[in-house]
């Protein structure tokens, strides 16, 4: 089994595999086998529906700053890049269809510079 996510267009938004843990594709179709659910869609929520719960959560984490769900995005991307994982591979799982778009997570991140800048 393979989690599948169609993206927010409405009709026919973009198709995204994710990646996700065993442990979490397990509990999802244990959940989904309960349910009775063995096709079509799983949750139908709105993107704006998705922004409100991931604030309320960051709120109720009491994250210091807004959180929304680019931000998680655009986190978990950087930090996949940190552990070296390769562009092509973040392109792939992000969903973009042009390379250019994922060479943002290419670069030196700010505190790497100031720690050769302060050994200098």
């Amino acid at each position: 089994m393979r989690l599948r996510v169609v993206g927010k267009c409405r009709g026919e938004g973009k198709v995204r595999h994710p990646p996700i843990s065993p442990r979490a594709l397990e509990a999802l179709d244990a959940y989904l086998h309960e349910a009775g659910i063995t096709q079509g869609r799983i949750f139908n929520i709105s993107p704006a529906q998705v922004y409100r719960v991931v604030e309320r959560l960051g709120e109720k984490a009491a994250i210091p700053f807004p959180v929304h769900p680019h931000l998680l995005r655009h986190s978990g991307a950087k930090h996949l890049r940190r552990k070296g994982m390769p562009l092509e591979v973040l392109k792939e799982i992000l969903g973009h269809e042009s390379y250019d778009t994922t060479l943002i997570y290419g670069g030196v991140e700010d505190d790497e510079l100031d720690k050769y800048y302060r050994g200098a």
